[in-house]
């Protein structure tokens, strides 16, 4: 049993990706927010195992200059990239012993993650489970995540959901148990807006998410056409795709229905007080997936006080907590009707402020490393949790 008055030593893994995505991927926003949790926290003394050219893009997720263990990009021990990090796995599990290592942290199931011996208590975070589900991907993909993620859960100490509707797939599919820590929002309130020139002075209905076929930002885009004679508004997607194919498709439907003046995708880099200006500056947020496995865009827009739709999804109840309205994902007409319904009749600033208020305390960044210590101090055995001091709560 470690003293529960020690600082924990974190390792926190992501030596499984090379370089630097080509958009705001999710996964790089959460590991970002966790690293900055960790940095902040008096409990914890973090460092993150990464690959050489990753630092300066890593800082900047976090705002922190994290402690790290750069491994050489140009390190090639074999002709194999797997078999590569096999042979490093044993100078790293040295590295970990020399600096007292308490717990390793695996932000993501990746098949290239190192698994570590137990004794150094290596969470894995499993946020859904698309790449097996998703019925667009091949069969050979879906069979090598599934049975590549079946030997993870087996080989790793202990998993972590980040919903419910997560921990029962990984429970009913995988066998195996998990702790469930619910993310933060990753805004950074304190940031300006930043006007977007294209939608100055426009009314406009906003989507931010992946441009995927899960995603389903078709049947919004089907709406769209049952009200371009009804409502004003501008649908603008904001996102990234690396599914060419359905961002070909996409753009077919929205030609099919004529609707090339009535829709942005936009799938450049956008700052902070860019992304700002799109959120506060919208009518109405929607969310049409039909599959998440969190789903914090929605959540930032209504901390920012912009209306929410989101689809009945096990997920996006679960995480909405049944506050705002949902519709269907596969009837456009429902989808059109709700969105008609919210611009007419918006819901009042003293209803957007409750709301705003009640999101910012369930997923602020505070609540999330808690439940995160909380995790990790029941798997380590500790039994008095030493809390670190409140931090003041940050409003839009």
């Amino acid at each position: 049993m470690i003293n529960n008055e020690k600082k924990l030593n974190i390792l926190v893994d992501y030596s499984f990706v090379k370089k630097k995505p080509p958009g705001p991927v999710s996964i790089h926003i959460f590991l970002g927010r966790l690293l900055k949790g960790l940095n902040e926290d008096e409990r914890f003394n973090p460092t993150i195992l990464l690959w050489k050219g990753m630092e300066e893009y890593i800082d900047f997720l976090a705002g922190y200059k994290t402690d790290k263990i750069v491994v050489d990009g140009n390190m090639k021990v074999t002709p194999s990239v797997k078999l590569d990090r096999l042979l490093m796995l044993s100078p790293i599990t040295k590295l970990l012993r020399e600096r007292q290592t308490d717990v390793v942290i695996t932000p993501e199931f990746s098949p290239y993650a190192f698994f570590f011996p137990k004794k150094y208590h290596q969470h894995l975070i499993i946020h859904d489970l698309i790449q097996i589900h998703r019925s667009n991907n091949k069969r050979s993909v879906q069979l090598y995540y599934k049975y590549m993620m079946k030997w993870g859960l087996f080989r790793v100490a202990h998993v972590i959901t980040i919903s419910q509707q997560t921990h029962k797939l990984v429970k009913e599919w995988g066998h195996r148990d998990s702790d469930i820590v619910y993310n933060s929002i990753p805004f950074d309130f304190q940031t300006a807006e930043e006007p977007v020139n294209c939608v100055i002075g426009k009314k406009y209905i906003l989507d931010v998410n992946r441009f995927n076929e899960y995603k389903n930002p078709e049947t919004l885009v089907k709406a769209m056409a049952l009200l371009k004679e009804k409502i004003p508004h501008l649908l603008y997607f904001k996102g990234y795709s690396n599914d060419p194919s359905y961002m070909a498709k996409l753009k077919e439907t929205i030609e099919e229905l004529h609707l090339e003046n009535k829709i942005i995708i936009d799938t450049s880099y956008r700052s902070e007080g860019e992304l700002r200006y799109l959120y506060t500056h919208a009518d109405l947020f929607v969310t049409p997936s039909w599959e998440e496995g969190f789903g914090y865009t929605p959540i930032e827009a209504a901390v920012l006080k912009t209306p929410i739709l989101v689809s009945n999804i096990p997920t996006l109840c679960e995480v909405t907590k049944g506050r705002v309205p949902m519709f269907n994902p596969h009837s456009p007409e429902e989808l059109a009707s709700k969105i008609l319904s919210i611009i007419n009749t918006p819901p009042t600033e003293v209803e957007r402020t409750a709301l705003a208020d009640f999101y910012l305390h369930e997923y602020s960044l505070k609540n999330q490393i808690d439940q995160l210590a909380k995790v990790i101090y029941k798997n380590l055995g500790i039994k008095t949790i030493h809390q670190a001091p409140e931090a003041p709560s940050s409003q839009p």
